[in-house]
Formats: structure tokens, C-alpha cells, sequence
């Protein structure tokens, strides 16, 4: 029992004011505007620093990483954030950065990869894309808002295949696919679903409630009080799950047998955004990461690697020896 203390302590450390649920985060389902966001674009054409801030951070951190990466990409924007159906977003708005790799070309560039399916290169480079460079992106201020940033390698050869909404092409400054004036249309059982997303989201806000309200009446480590602690690790890895599905869930849709802005996986994630659950079953996903990142460091001196990752680094390993 000893053993496990020292991680609820950090858990309990960790834990926050139950984070509530804001509706109304997404545009995806608003009334579309007569003009696209005038802090995006003027006209129709992206604004020059924007396209800086949206490539800087991915060309820095690749250059550093990789050999000759302008040599082998094109970084296109999308997401409901560059059609016209923009400006009902109280939240931060989304911009997507799909990246499309030659994949001959990279592994030319950078043999140590050479074995790689153009798949599996797809998904160590979105893996280390998210760990290193989301993080600094999530929060990214344009204009007078603020942006939630993310870069994903699409595996396809172009953005066609994926049937994206809209697209403009960073790399080279126009658009690849016109956004349409008019939102995609969706069955009526993306709507229930949604709702049993929302449902769910909401009971696992009220069991953290509960015991993190619960636990402060417990003497630390006492029977009760690890009873409390205990559930307060599996609703926040709970959390995470949930929040892990719907996020990364959305590289689905924009493969080449998802539907693109019309998918139901990124319907779903612009559900979640309207109903307000995202933030929320993000912020419970962060206390048990935190909580677990302290523990690693404290009882191994450093923070473990996640069994997917480790699956990845022996893939990585075997593939290059």
C-alpha cells in the first residue's frame, strides 16, 4: 500500500477546480459569414504573418530534426476555422495544419528511416509533431484571438483524396481547395451520438467533483482517503481516453477513406467543442498526466515512456538496423 501513496499524493497535489462545460466553442455549426476571418485572411488571401506563425514552427522544429525538409513537404491549413462559417467560435478556433510528405524524396534525404512504410513514417512524424511541437502551438494569439494550432502528416499524396472542406496551401501561398459557402450536411445519428458524448463527458465531471470533494475530508493515506484517490486516477485516466478518442479520433477523418469536414469523427470533435466538454475532459486528462509525470520523475528520474511509445521506438529500432 506504501508503494502507491507517494503517486495519489501527486495525484491529489495535482487536482484542480472542476472544470465546467461552456457551450457554443465551435463555428462548425453556425450560419456561414459573407467573408472569411478578417484576422486570417484579407480578401481572400492568407495575411503574411499569419502563414509565418503557422509555418515557423513547424520548419524549425524539422530543420533541426531532419534533413531538407522544405525539399519534401507542403504545409496546408484547414479546418472551420478558414471557411465561412468562422465566426461563431467563443472558444479558441481551430486551425488544422495537414502536412503532405514525398515520401521517396524524405527517405532520400534522411536514409536512418529507410524500411519505413510511408504510413508508418506518417505516424512518427505527426507522434513527434504532437509531442514537441503542439504543445507551444495550442495557444497561438493571431490578430485579436487566440488559435489552437496542430500539425498532422497526412500519408495520402495530396489533399484531394481526403475530401478536405477547404484548404490553402501554406507552402505556397493560395488555395488548394475554394472553401464552400454553404455548411456540410450530416444524418440525424451524429446528433445523438454526440449527445451520449455530452452525457458521458458530464458524469465523468461529477464523479471528479464528488471525490475530490470527498477526499478533503480524509486524513492523507488513510483507507477512505485511498479509496477517493483511487477513483480520482481512473476518472481522470477516463478522461484522457475520452479526450484522446475524440481529439486524435479526427485524423480519421482526414485520411483517405474518412470524409474529410463532413467526417463523423470530426463532427464529433466539433460537438464536443459546441457542447463545451473538450476543455474540460482535457484539463482532467492534464491533472493525471502531471500527476503521473511527478511520480515517474520522483521514483525513476525521469518520465516513462507510454507503451505506444515504446511499441514505436522498437518499430523505429528494427526498421533502421
Amino acid at each position: 500500500m506504501d508503494r502507491i501513496h507517494p503517486f495519489y499524493g501527486n495525484l491529489t497535489g495535482a487536482l484542480t477546480p472542476t472544470p465546467q462545460a461552456t457551450p457554443g466553442q465551435s463555428s462548425y455549426f453556425s450560419t456561414p459569414e459573407d467573408h472569411l476571418d478578417p484576422d486570417l485572411f484579407d480578401g481572400t488571401h492568407l495575411k503574411p504573418d499569419v502563414r509565418k506563425t503557422l509555418l515557423d514552427p513547424l520548419e524549425n522544429y524539422w530543420a533541426a530534426h531532419y534533413a531538407n525538409p522544405k525539399q519534401w513537404h507542403t504545409a496546408y491549413l484547414a479546418g472551420s476555422g478558414i471557411t465561412y462559417q468562422w465566426s461563431a467560435s467563443r472558444g479558441n478556433g481551430d486551425l488544422d495544419v495537414l502536412i503532405v510528405v514525398d515520401f521517396p524524396r524524405f527517405f532520400w534525404d534522411n536514409p536512418g528511416y529507410s524500411g519505413l512504410s510511408d504510413d508508418e513514417m506518417a505516424t512518427e512524424l505527426t507522434t513527434h509533431l504532437r509531442q514537441d511541437v503542439w504543445p507551444g502551438t495550442d495557444n497561438t494569439p493571431i490578430g485579436s484571438k487566440v488559435y489552437e494550432v496542430t500539425y498532422f502528416v497526412n500519408p495520402a499524396p495530396d489533399l484531394q483524396s481526403i475530401k478536405a472542406y477547404a484548404s490553402y496551401d501554406i507552402t505556397h501561398d493560395h488555395w488548394d481547395i475554394d472553401p464552400a459557402d454553404h455548411p456540410a450536411q450530416h444524418p440525424p445519428e451524429f446528433a445523438a451520438a454526440a449527445e451520449r458524448d455530452v452525457e458521458a463527458a458530464q458524469k465523468i465531471l461529477d464523479d471528479y467533483q464528488h471525490h475530490a470533494d470527498a477526499i478533503k475530508a480524509h486524513a492523507t493515506g488513510s483507507p477512505t482517503w485511498v479509496t477517493h484517490a483511487s477513483e480520482l486516477r481512473r476518472i481522470t485516466a477516463q478522461a484522457a481516453r475520452m479526450y484522446d478518442d475524440i481529439h486524435l479520433g479526427r485524423r480519421s477523418a482526414f485520411n483517405p477513406t474518412g470524409e474529410g469536414y463532413a467526417d463523423w469523427h470530426n463532427y464529433r470533435w466539433q460537438a464536443g467543442k459546441n457542447a463545451g466538454i473538450i476543455n474540460p475532459l482535457r484539463e482532467l486528462k492534464n491533472v493525471g498526466d502531471k500527476a503521473t509525470e511527478t511520480f515517474d520523475a520522483a521514483t525513476y528520474g525521469r518520465t516513462l515512456a507510454t507503451p505506444a511509445d515504446t511499441v514505436r521506438e522498437a518499430l523505429l529500432h528494427t526498421r533502421k538496423h
